[in-house]
């Protein structure tokens, strides 16, 4: 899976994988906020809303990589209501209502 790294702590570092879902991998002093890089998800805790990533593969020149946008975009009709939080999780259910 490929993503954008959105930031970089001490603890680690936020990949971006979609709109609205990111994920935690180890830190690594090679990586900069903006650099595109490929993952191997090595866990999902939906009960936390946690994602687990190694990362694979670092792309410093954005040519190297595509990210496909199309995954992005509704072609029909509107959203009315977007739920972040799976039904399992334990934490405060977090959702949008659009009018």
């Amino acid at each position: 899976m490929r993503g954008i790294v959105r930031g970089v702590e001490d603890y680690g570092v936020f990949v971006e994988l979609k709109p609205n879902l990111s994920g935690l991998a180890e830190y690594r002093p090679d990586i900069n906020e903006g650099d595109h890089v490929s993952v191997f998800i090595k866990n999902i805790t939906p009960e936390k809303m946690k994602i687990k990533l190694i990362i694979i593969d670092v792309f410093k020149d954005r040519g190297d990589v595509h990210i496909s946008q199309k995954d992005y975009f509704i072609t029909g009709g509107r959203i009315k209501y977007w739920r972040y939080s799976p039904e399992s999780c334990e934490r405060k259910r977090i959702e949008t209502e659009f009018k």
